[in-house]
């Protein structure tokens, strides 16, 4: 054992009950609050009737695209393409709140995630017949890395930390916004790469 890990586990151990408290209270507390206000922002930008959640009216909780994505004729509705937050690059994050204030992808970024449900050969085939729609998902704000199509929402950990002392997540709030308003500005471009898609899997 090197002696950074041997300091490091000594703090570790001397300040467990603290550490395991602190991670609860991210868990079970500030991912909570910030759950609510992803929701209260998506509902301001959208119309919840208009889409499909797969889990009752949680943005935050939910995998979600508009309701004329949604197969018909299924017991439990199926879709080639859904959206949610997703952490781009995970590596055993314990809450939300650390992925939102880190800013690294090798650790975890907090993001609003284009999901695809279909095989890569039809979804490749339908990328590569949408490079026009691609590029105004692009101009929207989206990043494009390889064939992964993501929003990422990151927070300075001090103005967030701020905010949480005075009762107001402006911060987190602005940051979410920014999110729904990049996925309405890219809907049409989405609608016509799932149109895409539909052709490209029949």
């Amino acid at each position: 054992m090197s002696s950074n890990d041997r300091e490091l586990s000594a703090i570790i151990v001397r300040n467990i009950i603290d550490i395991e408290d602190a991670i609860g209270h991210a868990e079970k507390i500030i991912d909570d609050r910030l759950s609510k206000e992803f929701n209260a922002v998506f509902d301001r930008q959208f119309d919840i009737n208009d889409w499909y959640l797969s889990e009752d009216k949680d943005y935050w909780e939910s995998w979600f695209c508009p309701n004329q994505w949604t197969i018909s004729g299924k017991s439990k509705p199926e879709t080639q393409l859904t959206f949610g937050l997703h952490i781009i690059g995970e590596d055993g994050f314990h809450s939300w709140l650390a992925s939102i204030v880190t800013g690294n992808k090798e650790r975890g970024i907090t993001s609003l995630w284009l999901k695809p449900s279909i095989k890569t050969s039809v979804y490749k085939k339908a990328w590569d017949e949408s490079k026009e729609e691609i590029a105004q998902i692009q101009e929207a704000g989206f990043i494009i890395d390889d064939y992964d199509i993501y929003y990422p929402i990151l927070i300075e950990a001090e103005a967030l930390a701020v905010g949480f002392e005075n009762d107001d997540l402006a911060p987190a709030i602005e940051q979410f916004e920014k999110a729904a308003i990049a996925l309405d500005r890219a809907m049409p471009a989405f609608d016509k790469f799932h149109s895409n898609i539909v052709a490209a899997a029949s």
